[in-house]
């Protein structure tokens, strides 16, 4: 599974240098979009984003526990994922009546593994070098103790 992160791990970025510093989703205006012109894009709009606009991306290898996991940006997705994947495009949409707090509603065994792990681990972010990606920051934004 490959996902779009709210932020990127600068410590993976600044060590690998594969791409262009990605893009954190903490603010509209990073991604090309002025926010004067963001309330005039209805619901449902869609723009499709520079690959100067990108965000950092995530990968979870299938039956693969979560610290196998790998930040990557879109240059690395044939050496990491598979030969011929490759990203021809990204779009963001407008979702002006999405929760702030978002739990995804998927079924990903990494996905519990990562729920369980952190909260265990309160206000632990680095593991010595290796990339395990941070929940709350990278992919859901949920309270970590529910």
């Amino acid at each position: 599974m490959l996902l779009a992160a709210m932020t990127y791990d600068v410590d993976t970025w600044f060590r690998d240098k594969a791409c262009k510093k990605p893009i954190p989703a903490d603010d509209p205006g990073k991604f090309g979009l002025k926010l004067a012109a963001l309330v005039h894009l209805g619901e449902g709009d869609k723009r499709d984003l520079a690959d100067d606009s990108y965000p950092a991306f995530i990968w979870f290898p299938a039956g693969q526990a979560y610290e196998r996991a790998q930040q990557l940006c879109p240059q690395q997705f044939s050496r990491a994922i598979g030969a011929n994947i490759e990203l021809r495009s990204v779009t963001i949409e407008a979702a002006p009546d999405t929760p702030l707090l978002t739990r995804l509603e998927i079924k990903a065994p990494w996905l519990e593994e990562i729920r369980i792990d952190q909260a265990r681990l309160k206000g632990v972010t680095s593991w010595s070098g290796i990339f395990k990606p941070r929940r709350i920051e990278m992919i859901e934004t949920d309270d970590p103790t529910n």
